[in-house]
């Protein structure tokens, strides 16, 4: 059975709004390194930044006719976050679509698997992550799902939760934990601060975060 689901539950414009100012790379520390997409999916383009909520597609491999109804449902600053089992041989997105869902306001896309058009995708300026750039054109003859769970770079990712992606790739925020990381991702950056502070002045990380009793435990032979 497939599922097209109209209207999900989102995040308030505050949540988007608070976690805008944070690189990928604070907030997966604050989800414990286990809310990365894998190093595969990549920005078109660097200095890249894209943020919004998650509006998930699944389609069958080489097929897109769920990622233009997903335009239909989609609303602006949502991002589609696009399963196409990583398929790479095939792409999902051309220009035309990116620039239709740029047109619309969407924030971006997240798609495991494979867009073509990179030169012109790159040249509307609008944030796209992907595995590969290949020409072989889809078909839209379906089937697949809208705003269901899927998985996305190696992560399951739901409708509703917040994505950020920005040259180091791509972190999902679960839409409920949003205060919770943006307390988190405040207080690394308070911290990352008062370190490069201990750097300027001369310290080296080394002694700063105490690694000789980490090297202490194992039977290294000095020469």
């Amino acid at each position: 059975m497939y599922i097209v689901t109209r209207e999900i539950a989102r995040p308030p414009a505050e949540a988007i709004e608070a976690l805008r100012p944070f690189e990928a790379a604070v907030l997966s520390d604050t989800l414990g390194r286990y809310a990365t997409m894998d190093a595969g999916i990549k920005p078109l383009a660097d200095g890249v930044r894209l943020i919004g909520t998650a509006i998930t597609v699944k389609t069958y491999p080489a097929d897109n006719l769920m990622i233009h109804l997903s335009l239909k449902i989609a609303k602006p600053g949502d991002v589609l976050v696009i399963d196409a089992d990583g398929v790479t041989d095939t792409s999902v997105m051309g220009e035309l679509v990116a620039y239709c869902a740029q047109r619309q306001g969407l924030a971006g896309a997240v798609i495991d698997g494979a867009i073509r058009d990179k030169a012109g995708i790159r040249a509307l300026g609008w944030p796209v992550f992907t595995r590969a750039a290949v020409p072989n054109g889809p078909l839209k003859n379906g089937p697949g799902s809208i705003n269901v769970p899927i998985a996305c770079g190696g992560l399951v990712v739901n409708p509703g939760d917040i994505v950020v992606g920005d040259d180091d790739g791509v972190v999902v925020v679960p839409r409920e934990r949003w205060p919770a990381v943006v307390e988190a991702a405040q207080a690394i950056e308070a911290k990352e601060a008062r370190t490069r502070e201990r750097l300027a002045a001369g310290e080296i990380m080394w002694d700063m975060q105490g690694m000789d009793r980490t090297l202490a435990q194992f039977p290294i032979e000095w020469r």
